[in-house]
């Protein structure tokens, strides 16, 4: 396999990163330790058998018997302790991990989530994240005292014999050259479960929020016959996995095995001619037990490394710094009036489809401004630009005479908010809905924002009132409904600018237009952006701009 140097890089930066680098450190000379008791014990035994049994000395024997037997004891407490560490170790790297995974995936911008699937975040939580704490918490560390123990016991093998020393060092470049060789058949084996794995996971994401849809259509037996070509492919590729790491562990399971016996022989064959004693020969036999073990164990962590070295190719982007976000606000305004200029703007989602080329935009603070045009024209994509989701091509958009892009990103879902067509919510309450995301929220606040979209109605007939849960995606609302909680939940912030794109597409005509009043009359200060192309918004507004 082909190791890129980042991905391998990575999982080296999160181990040797101050807050996990002492417990590493301390983990790796326990583990070293105890490693070193282990290689005693064969050298203890050659002495139970040439100083006592061969001497027939019982005192000698019972003496060295005891020891061994004393720093096998430490050794198996020692061992437990590692063990316990590395568990600790691993726990603390998942939490932080998985919590600066989270992060930095919602500080990437709205381009990355327009190019992936749900299924694909999934994924690297749970395969992808699994497999590079693997690789941090507990195989960095293995495989460094596997490596250790391989070099020890063959030292100590070659100061006990160099016949047999070189014997077991003829074997070793057959064993690795056969295993290198199977890791690099499973390198696509790899890439390709990565990739079935989150088509399955983005299939049954999509089939769960598109339940309505396929009860529509009556598309059941569709939908199951594409899941199941899905977990067919899925099914193979792990067939076919198993079927090569089960050869990678045969080959270098059975060429010890053959190497063991040769070199029994030989020492048996110095043994009984007298060039070697018992005690040696046992000693060599439980060194080469050791050896064959830790080069066992080294190739089974070198196999387990590849599929993490992938998992941390695919989660880099998602672990580098993100600038998006970075920047606290530490005033409590900085708006005012919320006067958005736009000059020589461009932008497109592909290249040569431009959406905006060199426009220029002036948007009046504290006036109710409604944008209008075709279906595609860019009346959705202006406000994603001013909500800073996507970056401009060229040009600039500046409020109250700043660019958006130098002014704090903190001032983003509260200063300025947008309410898009589609409102999201979440299976929470609707008071948690509405004071989303603090929940600190007044509950008098909650019911006066509520009362200005004209939620306040319907809310207090439902029998638990605002603490009902909505479900998911709110499927107890009408959109209607849905579209007034948006609402309410930007104006609770008390916005300096609020961007509405088509927020009122499931209302009558004559309710968007009496909410409009109420909130032109209760924030007369309120910059307001509608994306529109209804009557209602057009006949309220102070300005009309058409795309």
């Amino acid at each position: 396999m082909i190791i890129n140097k980042k991905s391998l890089l990575l999982p080296l930066k999160i181990v040797f990163k101050k807050q996990y680098l002492s417990n590493w450190v301390i983990t790796s000379l326990l583990a070293i330790i105890a490693l070193g008791a282990g290689l005693v014990v064969p050298y203890l035994v050659k002495l139970t058998v040439d100083e006592g049994i061969a001497k027939k000395d019982f005192t000698h024997f019972l003496l060295w018997c005891v020891s061994a037997g004393g720093v096998i004891i430490t050794k198996q407490i020692i061992e437990a302790i590692v063990s316990l560490r590395r568990s600790a170790l691993t726990a603390k790297i998942r939490f932080d991990l998985n919590r600066r995974i989270f992060k930095n995936m919602h500080n990437m911008p709205q381009s990355w989530f327009a190019q992936k699937g749900a299924g694909e975040a999934v994924y690297a939580f749970d395969n992808d994240g699994t497999a590079l704490i693997n690789i941090v918490g507990t195989i960095t560390n293995g495989f460094f005292i596997e490596a250790i123990s391989v070099i020890a016991s063959l030292a100590i093998i070659f100061a006990l014999n160099i016949k047999i020393g070189l014997t077991v060092i003829l074997f070793l470049p057959v064993i690795f050259l056969v295993s290198i060789r199977r890791f690099k058949k499973l390198e696509e084996l790899w890439r390709g479960m990565a990739g079935s794995g989150e088509a399955v996971l983005n299939y049954l994401e999509e089939s769960f929020w598109r339940a309505y849809l396929i009860k529509i259509f009556n598309a059941a037996r569709q939908a199951t016959r594409r899941y199941a070509r899905l977990l067919v492919k899925d099914t193979r590729l792990t067939i076919k996995r198993e079927r090569q790491e089960a050869w990678s562990s045969a080959a270098p399971a059975i060429l010890p095995l053959a190497a063991t016996g040769v070199i029994y022989v030989l020492s048996g064959y110095q043994a009984i001619t007298g060039k070697m004693s018992l005690g040696t020969l046992v000693a060599i036999g439980g060194y080469i037990y050791q050896f064959i073990s830790a080069a066992g164990q080294l190739l089974f962590q070198w196999q387990e490394l590849q599929p993490g070295l992938i998992s941390a190719e695919r989660l880099a982007p998602l672990l580098a710094a993100t600038e998006l976000g970075a920047a606290v606000d530490k005033m409590n305004t900085l708006i005012s009036p919320g006067a958005i200029k736009i000059r020589g703007l461009c932008f497109s989602y592909a290249a040569g489809q431009d959406i905006f080329h060199d426009s220029d935009l002036d948007i009046a603070g504290a006036d109710y401004t409604a944008i209008t045009g075709p279906s595609g024209c860019g009346k959705t994509t202006l406000l994603n630009l001013i909500m800073r989701l996507y970056p401009a091509g060229k040009g600039e958009i500046a409020i109250d005479g700043k660019n958006i892009n130098s002014l704090p990103r903190s001032l983003w879902g509260k200063e300025v908010i947008m309410c898009p067509q589609e409102p999201l919510l979440w299976n929470l309450s609707i008071a948690q809905n509405i004071a989303y995301p603090g929940q600190s929220a007044k509950e008098a606040d909650v019911e006066e924002v509520a009362r200005l979209t004209g939620a306040d109605e319907f809310i207090k007939g439902l029998p638990q009132g605002y603490e009902t849960v909505l479900g998911e995606n709110a499927c107890r609302l009408s959109q209607g409904q849905k579209q007034r909680i948006s609402l309410a939940r930007a104006l609770i912030k008390r916005p300096k600018v609020l961007l509405l794109d088509e927020a009122f597409s499931g209302l009558p005509e004559e309710a968007e237009a009496h909410i409009i009043e109420s909130i032109r009359s209760k924030f007369p200060a309120m910059t307001i952006v509608a994306a529109t192309h209804r009557l209602a918004s057009l006949q309220k507004a102070q300005t009309v701009i058409r795309l």
